[in-house]
């Protein structure tokens, strides 16, 4: 038995995934299923949501200006004020090479409206530099995801788990999935998330457009103060959150140990740090540190990696370029983004911080 096509089959677990989803139904009025699991209840978190990151180019600063406001209004409407939190988070760097590249952030970022306060010297170390970027939109996964699972299934999104399915994307980017005996087709496959990528692209073809790269997520037990509720280290691709009950959750490159090893020395040793749980997991990076948006050479599923702590709030943007909605700003940004461009060089590099960290 099957069903008729759907326009587009999106395939990712992060809120980025469920809200590109939605919009393309609600907005876009397109007929959608999404594939992905619901987990941030009880699976430490692999990435971070931000209204504002580590972006050196001024033309992502731009069009963040735009979708932000879009993307607090959806949520809103969908239920989801109480899962955004505002706080002033800081960002910063060890290196030479990271404090250069936190040097135009500053610039870029305020040209485009963003308060940052540079911290006082030794603040967070001695030879570390780093900026509180004040009012930014932090989303709880946690408290999200119920909120757009309800919003999803509220616009007639049809929902499968990725366990329960077995999903082929044909090299056209059409993708057909057999579910309890219905075979379903959709128009479009949309990876929206690194862990879709990894799934369904070819190894060489990943191998060829991102640099893999291991990353762990540790949770610690109840621990003093830190600096800000969310703190990134941008020359070492290291996040930290602390939660309400003081647990922090760091997200690294690297290995376990590693990962261990960098962030006891960056929380102090007086904090006497324990862990309380873990995990590992894989991450791509584009080799010229600027996001991944599209399909390559126009053919294949649509991919979107690289794009960062902000990438669900350039939800509203993506889901338009998709349809063939977008306005001449996002068409021009999203356009020279598509996977298979030139990277060396690049006209669109953005910095990178496994490049930074060679370079020390």
């Amino acid at each position: 038995m099957s069903e008729a096509p759907a326009d587009f089959a999106v395939v990712g677990s992060t809120p980025l995934a469920r809200l590109v989803a939605g919009l393309l139904a609600s907005v876009h009025g397109k007929r959608v299923i999404w594939i992905g699991d619901s987990h941030a209840a009880f699976r430490l978190p692999r990435g971070i949501d931000l209204s504002f990151g580590p972006m050196t180019r001024p033309e992502s600063w731009a069009l963040l200006s735009q979708t932000v406001p879009e993307t607090v209004k959806l949520l809103a409407k969908a239920g989801g004020k109480a899962s955004m939190m505002r706080l002033d988070p800081i960002f910063f760097a060890d290196t030479p090479i990271g404090q250069q590249a936190m040097a135009f952030v500053c610039s870029s970022a305020a040209g485009f409206g963003a308060a940052i306060e540079p911290l006082p010297s030794g603040h967070l170390g001695k030879g570390r530099k780093g900026i509180v970027l004040r009012d930014a939109l932090y989303l709880q996964r946690d408290r999200l995801e119920p909120v757009l699972d309800r919003w999803l299934e509220g616009l007639g999104v049809t929902r499968v788990p990725p366990a329960q399915v077995h999903l082929h994307i044909a090299p056209n980017g059409s993708a057909s999935m057999e579910l309890d005996g219905t075979v379903t087709a959709a128009t479009r496959a949309v990876l929206a998330d690194d862990e879709a990528i990894l799934a369904h692209l070819p190894t060489e073809t990943i191998a060829r457009l991102f640099e893999r790269r291991p990353m762990t997520t540790i949770l610690t037990e109840p621990t003093f103060q830190l600096s800000a509720r969310v703190m990134l280290q941008i020359d070492a691709d290291l996040s930290f959150m602390q939660g309400s009950h003081g647990g922090v959750v760091a997200i690294g490159a690297g290995g376990h140990d590693a990962c261990v090893s960098h962030i006891g020395v960056l929380l102090g040793a007086n904090r006497q740090l324990r862990q309380a749980g873990g995990n590992s997991h894989e991450s791509l990076r584009s080799h010229d540190g600027a996001p991944v948006v599209g399909s390559i050479d126009g053919t294949g599923p649509e991919l979107l990696a690289g794009l960062g702590a902000t990438g669900a709030f350039l939800a509203p943007a993506l889901a338009r370029w998709f349809v063939g909605a977008a306005t001449q700003d996002e068409l021009s940004y999203f356009a020279a983004r598509i996977p298979g461009r030139a990277t060396a060089p690049s006209i669109v590099a953005d910095y990178a911080p496994h490049a930074a960290l060679a370079a020390a």
